[in-house]
């Protein structure tokens, strides 16, 4: 408000357009404050199901691959229990 109020003065106090003497009460606000347009959500909501899909799966994939881990790791210890077996036969 304080940057009209210099335009008006370096203006002489006068309309740009039609040059008649302005004052503060003829300043009008051209935007709406807290204007909220419609938005459509369609792309945002299918962005996230799509992530909501992509962490099911991961999730999936992490057990998966810890089940994977422990099944190696007893493969390897009887190996192991194997090997010694052998050796001292």
């Amino acid at each position: 408000h304080t940057w009209l109020e210099r335009k008006k003065r370096g203006n002489g106090g006068r309309c740009p357009q039609c040059n008649k003497k302005a004052v503060t009460k003829d300043i009008r606000k051209l935007f709406v404050p807290d204007f909220r347009a419609f938005v459509d959500t369609e792309e945002l909501d299918e962005a996230r199901e799509a992530l909501a899909k992509e962490r099911a799966g991961r999730i999936e994939a992490e057990a998966n691959q810890l089940r994977i881990s422990q099944r190696l790791k007893k493969t390897e210890e009887r190996l192991k229990e194997c090997e010694r077996e052998r050796d001292e036969a």
